[in-house]
């Protein structure tokens, strides 16, 4: 039976980020499918084409890159889909800043703190303009990931 959310992209990116740590693959362990530490690893520009990568507790991951009109975009190795990230890379990196707060904030903190932190990170977010309503929108999806306690 087919499930109605696989069509919906929010669901689809849960569903690659939390397969990541499923018991169908083979490097994870089971027990850490929630709250796994999503960090976004900043580059320099002559380390390599991408301008940041995803880590997912300690395992390389996606990637970032600008696209060939200067679009910050993003991409897993596991299921090819290309997703909007922000229109500029200065955006980008303020909205890293504002996750690196986010992480920091949750980790050292009880339900307080990490709502605190959540709702800082909405705000950034949503200053910059990286909230917006399309089905390839990156920030929405890592939004509602942290929100059910899922990064």
């Amino acid at each position: 039976m087919l499930d109605a959310r696989a069509a919906d992209p929010i669901h689809s990116a849960a569903a690659l980020h939390k397969s990541t740590f499923s018991r169908d693959n083979p490097r994870c362990d089971p027990k850490r499918e929630e709250g796994a530490r999503m960090k976004i690893v900043l580059c320099e520009a002559s380390e390599h084409p991408h301008i940041a990568y995803e880590e997912l507790d300690g395992s390389r991951e996606g990637d970032f890159f600008l696209d060939d009109k200067g679009i910050v975009r993003y991409a897993h190795p596991a299921d090819g889909h290309v997703w909007f990230v922000a229109p500029d890379p200065t955006s980008f990196r303020v909205a890293v800043e504002y996750w690196i707060g986010y992480l920091d904030g949750e980790s050292r903190s009880q339900a307080v703190g990490r709502t605190a932190a959540l709702d800082t990170l909405r705000t950034a977010l949503t200053r910059l303009d990286l909230l917006p309503d399309r089905p390839d929108a990156l920030w929405p999806v890592l939004l509602e990931q942290a929100e059910a306690g899922l990064l």
